[in-house]
C-alpha cells in the first residue's frame, strides 16, 4: 500500500530554482514540476502552483522538505489544504477508483507520478475555491446591491436594462 499526502504550501514555487539547487536527481521534469523517485520506495513531487506531494515519508522527512521548500516558495499559503490517498496493488482486480483510495492492477513510477498529480491538483482546486470566494466577498463588501441580489433580495437591476427574449421592444 502507498500513502500519497499533497499539500498545498504556497500560490507559487520556483521549480526552476529548485531544481538547481536541490541535489536529487529527477525521475520526471519540466519547467513546471519535478518528480522525485527515491530508495525505499519514496517519492516527492514540486509543482509550480505551490503543491507539494509526498509518497511514502515519514511525517520528520516531509516536515524538513517543506523547511527546505520555504526558499523557493512565493505567497505562502495560510491554513491547511491538504488531500491524502490511499494506493493499492491488486493484480486480480481492474483500476478502481474509492473516495479515498485507488486499486490498480500494476504500479510503477510513472502510475506513481500520474496518480500524485492528480492528487495535487485536487489539493490546488480547494485554494483556488478559497482565494475564488474570497473575491467574491470582497466583491459584495464594495458593491452592497451585488451582495444582497446574491442573497435573494432586489435585484439591483431595472427590468429594462436585462433583455429578455419575449420583451417587445
Amino acid at each position: 500500500m502507498l500513502r500519497i499526502e499533497a499539500f498545498q504550501v504556497a500560490e507559487l514555487i520556483n521549480v526552476k530554482k529548485f531544481k538547481a539547487d536541490f541535489t536529487g536527481k529527477p525521475f520526471y521534469a519540466s519547467l513546471y514540476e519535478a518528480f522525485y523517485a527515491q530508495e525505499h520506495g519514496k517519492y516527492m513531487y514540486v509543482l509550480n502552483y505551490g503543491v507539494v506531494v509526498f509518497a511514502n515519508l515519514s511525517d520528520i522527512e516531509k516536515s524538513d522538505f517543506i523547511k527546505f521548500l520555504r526558499a523557493y516558495m512565493e505567497k505562502p499559503v495560510e491554513g491547511e489544504f491538504k488531500e491524502d490517498l490511499l494506493v493499492e496493488v491488486d493484480t486480480e482486480r481492474k483500476l478502481t477508483f474509492n473516495y479515498n483510495s485507488v486499486t490498480v492492477p500494476k504500479l510503477d513510477e510513472k502510475r506513481i507520478r500520474i496518480i500524485m498529480l492528480n492528487t495535487a491538483q485536487s489539493v490546488a482546486m480547494e485554494l483556488y475555491e478559497k482565494l475564488g470566494y474570497d473575491i467574491l466577498e470582497r466583491l459584495f463588501k464594495l458593491r452592497p446591491g451585488v451582495g444582497k441580489a446574491r442573497q435573494g433580495a432586489d435585484f439591483p437591476y431595472q427590468s429594462a436594462q436585462v433583455h429578455r427574449p419575449d420583451a417587445q421592444y
